[in-house]
């Protein structure tokens, strides 16, 4: 626009669309029905017999996880840079447009599963049971089935809008200054076919519905993200830099955790069985979780919490530089960060114990919180926000810039990492340091509060 003054506006859109259907190349058909599991089938194919034995787990069959994807996204990003004298100043934001389509069988499958995991034939004793044995008994320890389920498309906008200035208050001290506000819109379904758990009454909420709002939990417009940060050269081959900010971030889940899996427009059941209730069985396929429109014992519900917001996060930093020779210099800081409101897997119905031995223990089931609400509502695969983390490290590095024909930096890290979840997908698909995706207790999930999977002590790297 000027010598001074630069505008840039850019539009940008992605479209990915895939499928996933499991094909019947063998000419399986319906193999339910050749070894005794009733009941009709969706598609060909034989549910997974799946059997714990040693840590590891086998057995034929497939759930047949199915699912569809098509999803578009629009964005506009304006930023104007304005230079005037000592002062570099940044002004925009940025608009999103996101429309995803999905289906899809839920992780129970669109042939189901039935699970042998030993707890019948231990006499009670921690992983003293055989799988084996279980399937030999048909004692089912869980079993589970989805479906196969018209497409749905939820719709959100994401916006966020800055400014900042770096200012040269001086030839030796630089101060960076700024400010963001975020706001990410609930998911809607454009057709309204979504429902929500009312945790209150126990009882089912549909979109748009008996003044429920569509998305059926709340907005969050408190996305401030304020930054400060400095830089400071006492002499010129000492250089001192701190910085603080606020970040914030919403997890986006799988879409086998949207409101959009919910009965009446989508159906996934699942039980569980222990001590308290007996084994279940396959000998019954899956009659005592008949998929229905309006859920029923064993429906899976999902939950979003009705204050459900992003994570924020707190970061800082302090490091000090040193020039050891004209091409080597080395630095040392500090780096903190906290975390809360972490958007996590959540169960708002995970059965609490009674007291006394296990056998006077009531049913499983009648040991959740919910059930004197609605008994309908079983195992819960819930989304929260109420997760926390912290991160403290030192770190430090050696580098030797381009002299000579030789390049290289040297770099260690102290550092310590603690949290209370491993969010949605850990630290990798399953790796949750034998902590598992879900709180160990609901009722009092600080007592989670720990070691990081991803804490690594002593962290130590050299690349030349």
């Amino acid at each position: 626009l000027s010598p001074t003054m630069v505008n840039e506006a850019l539009v940008g859109f992605s479209h990915v669309k895939f499928e996933e259907t499991p094909t019947d190349w063998s000419g399986i058909g319906n193999a339910n029905a050749t070894i005794g599991i009733p009941g009709a089938q969706t598609i060909a194919g034989l549910s997974n017999l799946s059997i714990s034995q040693a840590g590891s787990s086998y057995g034929p069959g497939s759930a047949a996880n199915t699912q569809f994807n098509n999803i578009k996204t629009y964005q506009l990003t304006e930023k104007l840079s304005w230079f005037k004298g000592r002062h570099a100043m940044k002004f925009g934001g940025r608009w999103l447009f996101q429309r995803q389509g999905f289906s899809y069988s839920g992780n129970e499958g669109s042939l189901g599963h039935f699970d042998y995991s030993g707890a019948f034939t231990g006499l009670g004793l921690p992983n003293a049971g055989s799988g084996f044995a279980d399937f030999l008994l048909d004692a089912v320890s869980a079993k589970g089935l989805g479906g196969l389920v018209e497409p749905f498309t939820q719709l959100a906008h994401r916006v966020g809008i800055f400014a900042q200035d770096d200012f040269r208050v001086s030839n030796d001290l630089t101060v960076n200054l700024g400010l963001t506000w975020e706001y990410l819109s609930p998911w809607v379904e454009k057709d309204d076919r979504q429902s929500n758990i009312d945790l209150r009454t126990g009882q089912l909420l549909l979109a748009g519905q008996n003044g429920a709002s569509r998305a059926l939990y709340d907005a969050y417009y408190g996305g401030w993200e304020p930054r400060v940060g400095a830089a400071w050269s006492p002499t010129e081959k000492w250089v001192v830099r701190g910085g603080f900010g606020i970040v914030q971030y919403m997890e986006g889940t799988g879409k086998n955790l949207r409101l959009t899996q919910n009965p009446p427009f989508n159906y996934e059941g699942r039980r569980v069985f222990d001590r308290t209730t007996g084994p279940g069985s396959a000998a019954v396929g899956f009659a005592d979780i008949i998929p229905n429109t309006s859920g029923g014992p064993g429906t899976l519900y999902r939950i979003f919490a009705p204050d459900l917001r992003p994570q924020l996060t707190k970061q800082w930093n302090v490091f000090v530089e040193r020039q050891l020779t004209p091409t080597v210099s080395a630095q040392v800081g500090y780096v903190g960060s906290r975390s809360s409101h972490m958007v996590v897997p959540f169960d708002f119905n995970q059965p609490e114990p009674d007291p006394g031995p296990v056998e006077t223990w009531r049913p499983l089931d009648q040991r959740r919180p919910l059930y004197g609400l609605n008994p309908d509502i079983g195992v819960t695969s819930g989304t929260n926000s109420i997760g926390i983390a912290a991160y403290d490290a030192l770190q430090s590095s050696v580098r030797q810039r381009l002299d000579e024909g030789l390049e290289f930096i040297a770099s260690y890290t102290y550092g310590k990492a603690l949290s209370d979840n491993v969010g949605y997908y850990g630290t990798g698909w399953g790796q949750t340091g034998a902590q598992g995706y879900y709180y160990l207790d609901s009722s009092d999930p600080r007592r989670d509060y720990s070691r990081s999977t991803y804490d690594a002590r002593h962290s130590f790297s050299l690349a030349g």
